[in-house]
């Protein structure tokens, strides 16, 4: 039985080329105890043939709505989802994940209690190709002040879990979209909510999140594929959405953040060179870890890479035992 409580959400899932998840995405929202004001399935555009069965999915409930736009680049098919929310309230669910019991209504239930939050985020399980499940904690209090403290949150500690994340919607109609051109659109708009808004949080895992082999799934902003793009690329652009952040601090905090910024960007550099070794990409890998070099201390550099290279030689030594092999 559905609760009592008003639903006020709408419920975008934005999708390419990954049908079998988006239809357990779906099954999750349409399992929660709340039912959504409406939900709607924007495709950007799947060339993997998979389009007719996704039009058949709006079948599924009359409040599931599906549709197509041409390819228009990743934050253009979130600001579509934006654009044609209805609710008070706006959850943006990417494929790969699925929500747990109660997330609906634990969030709009928060939301309704503190008018000041300009979204609210849970913690979540990440589950990883291997099938092992760990806990992700995002934030330690229920809720941060806007300004520094929300801030500071986003560009130090920037693990949300996108897929648990509630915003109000009058967020987006004061402070506009989702900005074209970033390699990590969402970090940058949870930091301009968080300049103004406050930032909520449940101490609860209400999302499960699906790593893949080929990207890296873990805490954004390092949250988009790095096997697509060039690894300058991904350091220019990190730190350009990191200056952006770092001018929403006031003046007197900025020189402050903007070396901590530095170090959230070699921690992102540095995953993507682990993750390039574990997917036997030596090269690229390489070039992760040595872009990370300017912004580390040589020490630090070292012990890491180091102990890095020892997981590399085991991972190798296991693949000869196993009779299988990466080709570093």
């Amino acid at each position: 039985m559905l609760s009592p409580i008003r639903s006020r959400i709408s419920v975008r899932i934005p999708t390419i080329n990954s049908y079998p998840t988006l239809v357990r995405a779906l099954d999750s929202v349409l399992a929660q105890d709340v039912a959504p004001m409406d939900i709607l399935i924007v495709d950007n555009c799947s060339m993997d043939g998979s389009w007719p069965q996704t039009k058949e999915l709006s079948k599924r409930d009359p409040r599931v709505k599906v549709e197509q736009n041409a390819n228009r680049g990743l934050a253009e098919n979130w600001n579509r989802c934006v654009e044609t929310a209805v609710a008070d309230y706006l959850l943006l669910l990417h494929t790969d994940d699925e929500l747990l019991p109660g997330m609906i209504r634990e969030t709009i239930e928060f939301l309704d209690r503190h008018p000041s939050v300009g979204f609210v985020h849970t913690d979540g399980y990440d589950r990883f190709p291997d099938g092992k499940e760990t806990v992700r904690r995002t934030q330690g209090v229920p809720i941060l002040k806007a300004g520094v403290e929300a801030l500071t949150k986003v560009l130090v500690e920037p693990n949300l879990l996108c897929s648990s994340i509630v915003v109000r919607r009058i967020c987006h109609e004061r402070l506009g979209l989702y900005l074209d051109g970033c390699l990590s659109p969402e970090w940058e708009m949870w930091a301009r909510i968080g300049r103004d808004y406050d930032i909520g949080h449940i101490a609860k895992p209400l999302v499960r999140c699906y790593a893949h082999t080929d990207d890296y799934s873990g805490s954004s902003p390092w949250s988009r594929p790095l096997s697509v793009a060039r690894v300058s690329q991904v350091e220019s652009q990190w730190i350009d959405e990191g200056e952006k952040i770092v001018s929403y601090f006031p003046e007197d905090h900025r020189q402050t953040v903007r070396t901590t910024m530095q170090m959230t960007v070699a921690g992102g550099l540095w995953s993507g060179g682990s993750l390039a070794w574990q997917n036997g990409k030596w090269r690229r890998g390489q070039e992760f870890f040595m872009r990370a070099y300017s912004f580390l201390p040589r020490r630090m550099w070292w012990q890491r890479y180091i102990k890095e290279l020892g997981y590399a030689i085991l991972r190798r030594v296991k693949c000869l035992m196993r009779g299988t092999d990466i080709q570093y």
